[in-house]
């Protein structure tokens, strides 16, 4: 597996962490005043609401990740990732033996590298050079979880029949569309593009499942086509709200390098 893999903190958060953007002002749903604008902006407000809520969580699973420009294509790893909701998160990936832990909080990322046994320290803007704008610890949480986490302070419904529902809206100069099932009331794809930062990515959300009182993505896909190309391809295997035994130990073993990112 080679080293040069887990490198830059912004592609090891390896799967929603490379769409992460930071919101641009309160959602504001559709404009207008007519009917369709009221059923659009009500399906939106019901799409927002069926967040899942908890105080902690606990996700494992497995991904696929390929990314040509690191040597790497269709590696599988597994993964479990702890959350406490808006104020930490713990994610250990694993190829046979842990090979990375990985500490977010809200105004920084830590990431132990125990393969080449080094200690990254990053703040959010790391993942600028995918995307042109900031990160914030709430988007990632709520992308790993498929909450709808509306961006542009307004958006535009494109259709007012069909399934699924999408909405399209712009933000920093990044055009978004949101693709909704109005059943569900869930998120089932995110696209981003900005062609003057020759960026765009892109995530879907399938198997549906419930969870906590409402519908929680089991599987997804985050497609990065550009600046560089890269995929993760995730399975959430087993789901737990509110655990008792969550941890969210980070010991740095001694000798480890210290690096710190962009």
């Amino acid at each position: 597996m080679p080293n040069r893999l887990f490198m830059r903190p912004s592609s090891l958060l390896f799967f929603p962490l490379l769409l992460l953007l930071s919101s641009c002002g309160l959602f504001r749903g559709t404009s207008g005043g007519g009917a369709a604008e009221r059923e659009a902006q009500k399906l939106l407000e019901k799409t927002e609401a069926a967040s899942l809520d908890f105080a902690q969580l606990a996700l494992s699973g497995q991904a696929q990740l390929d990314m040509p420009e690191g040597d790497m294509s269709n590696l599988s790893v597994k993964y479990r990732i702890h959350i406490a909701k808006d104020s930490l998160m713990l994610i250990q990936v694993k190829k046979i033996i842990e090979v990375l832990r990985i500490l977010v909080r809200p105004d920084s990322i830590f990431v132990l590298n125990k393969l080449d046994q080094t200690l990254t320290v990053a703040a959010f803007g790391a993942a600028e050079e995918f995307t042109g704008l900031p990160a914030d610890f709430g988007l990632l949480q709520d992308l790993i979880l498929g909450n709808f986490h509306p961006l542009p302070t307004s958006l535009k419904a494109e259709s007012r029949t069909g399934n699924p529902r999408r909405f399209l809206g712009e933000a920093a100069g990044t055009r978004f569309s949101y693709a909704i099932d109005p059943q569900l009331y869930k998120l089932v794809e995110i696209k981003a593009e900005n062609p003057e930062r020759n960026q765009a990515t892109a995530i879907t959300y399938g198997d549906f499942a419930a969870e906590g009182g409402t519908q929680v993505p089991q599987q997804g896909l985050v497609s990065v086509l550009q600046p560089a190309p890269f995929s993760v391809e995730f399975e959430h295997k087993k789901i737990q709200i509110n655990p008792d035994d969550l941890s969210f130990s980070f010991q740095v073993p001694e000798g480890y390098l210290r690096k710190e990112g962009p």
